[in-house]
């Protein structure tokens, strides 16, 4: 039997993989991912290749992919995704492929795209524990661009097909799937007491006491293992997004900043 496991969700660029890094600091969570080259750095997170191979090995997308579906969304994220029962879920092999090699008390699994399967996940594991970290559009969008499917390149839509889009198309999708992601969220906490949602920014520059916040949402001791020096705050996003871009997107981004405010408050 898992003992209540711990699932982070939220929006890709938007604090997951930093979240779940420290949560592995304390020796609770794991799996614990592979040295490269060696113990999990907070620090080196801020080296894009270095935060990439981190998130990938604490993500294991294709074993998502394998049981839920999904290799034909742009990003793997967005309301397609939407899984709210087991139907068609074999959930004993799920769960061997999602602890094998667990020797850890708890499990931690952090996953963007698991925002819409919180309904699914929790009939999974009942006891489950969903933490989701949530960021401004305008910074989410920012960072997005960064990385390989960003503005200007070739954007690949799972196995389907890919495209070329120029900054404002990619902009507008990039917002469009942050807001359905926080309209999801904002849902399941409604009818849910097993989620806690955070803020990017409490998590950058207020870590201790946002720490302690998760520690207690998770019946955990705070994590003390990391100094908060090792935080790097990101650069400023307006340096990244092409100018005008974002210029058409004013109501979605007032609308789900707002929307960030309220989520973070309950």
């Amino acid at each position: 039997m898992i003992y209540k496991p711990v699932f982070v969700v939220g929006h890709a660029r938007g604090g997951t993989t930093l979240l779940a890094s420290l949560l592995l600091q304390g020796g609770e969570f794991g799996p614990r991912v592979n040295p490269w080259p060696g113990p999990l750095s907070i620090k080196r997170l801020a080296n894009p290749a270095y935060h990439l191979w981190a998130s990938d090995q604490m993500e294991r997308k294709e074993l998502l992919l394998d049981h839920f579906g999904g290799r034909d969304v742009f990003c793997n994220y967005g309301k397609e995704l939407i899984k709210e029962d087991v139907v068609g879920l074999d959930k004993e092999l799920f769960i061997n492929a999602l602890t094998a090699g667990l020797c850890h008390p708890r499990l931690l699994h952090k996953a963007p795209q698991n925002t819409f399967r919180i309904k699914a996940l929790t009939q999974v594991f009942p006891d489950a524990k969903f933490v989701a970290v949530v960021r401004k559009g305008e910074e989410v969008i920012s960072s997005w661009a960064c990385r390989p499917y960003g503005f200007g390149a070739n954007v690949s839509w799972g196995e389907a097909h890919s495209e070329d889009f120029d900054p404002s198309e990619a902009a507008f999708i990039f917002a469009r799937k942050w807001l359905e992601g926080l309209d999801y969220l904002s849902g399941c906490l409604q009818t849910t007491t097993n989620l806690l949602t955070i803020s990017h920014h409490d998590l950058i520059y207020r870590t201790d006491s946002t720490l302690f916040k998760v520690a207690e949402f998770l019946e955990t001791f705070p994590i003390v293992d990391f100094h908060p020096s090792d935080i790097i705050p990101p650069q400023d996003w307006r340096k990244r997004v092409p100018e005008g871009c974002l210029d058409h997107l004013s109501q979605q981004l007032e609308r789900g900043n707002d929307l960030i405010s309220q989520i973070t408050k309950l």
